[in-house]
C-alpha cells in the first residue's frame, strides 16, 4: 500500500540516505570511505526493494519520500562526480527508471535544477 511504502522509504531516508553524507566510522572500520560506500551499496539495495514500480516512491502520486529520495539521488548521481568522488555504486533500473520519472514531475524537476545551479555557482566560487 501507497502508506507502507511512504513508511518504509521514510525510515530508509533516515537510516540509509542521510548518514551517507555524515562523517561517521563504523567502529570496526579504519577507512571512512569504505564505510560511506558500503553504507551506501546497502542503502540503494534498500531502496530498490522498498521504492514503488512508480512513477513516484510511494505509487502513482507525490508524497513526502519524493522530497527526500529525488534530492539525494540527484546528489549521488549528478553532484558527488563534481565533487571528485568516483566509482559510486551504480543505480538499479528501478531506482534510474524512478530517477528519470521524477525528472518528469514539473515541480521536482525545477528543485533539481535549482539545486543543480547553485551547487555549480558555488563551486565555481570556491
Amino acid at each position: 500500500s501507497r502508506r507502507r511504502h511512504t513508511r518504509y522509504i521514510g525510515d530508509w531516508s533516515q537510516t540509509c540516505a542521510l548518514p551517507i553524507f555524515a562523517n561517521r566510522r563504523d567502529r570496526n572500520s579504519p577507512d571512512i570511505e569504505a564505510d560511506a560506500r558500503s553504507l551506501l551499496v546497502r542503502g540503494l539495495a534498500s531502496l530498490d526493494h522498498w521504492i514503488a514500480s512508480g512513477p513516484y516512491a510511494a505509487g502513482a502520486e507525490r508524497s513526502v519520500a519524493d522530497c527526500v529520495i529525488a534530492p539525494t539521488l540527484f546528489f549521488l548521481d549528478g553532484i558527488m562526480p563534481l565533487l571528485g568522488f568516483g566509482e559510486l555504486p551504480g543505480f538499479s533500473d528501478k531506482i534510474r527508471a524512478y530517477l528519470d520519472a521524477v525528472r518528469q514531475d514539473a515541480d521536482i524537476s525545477a528543485c533539481l535544477q535549482k539545486m543543480d545551479s547553485t551547487i555549480r555557482s558555488r563551486l565555481a566560487q570556491a
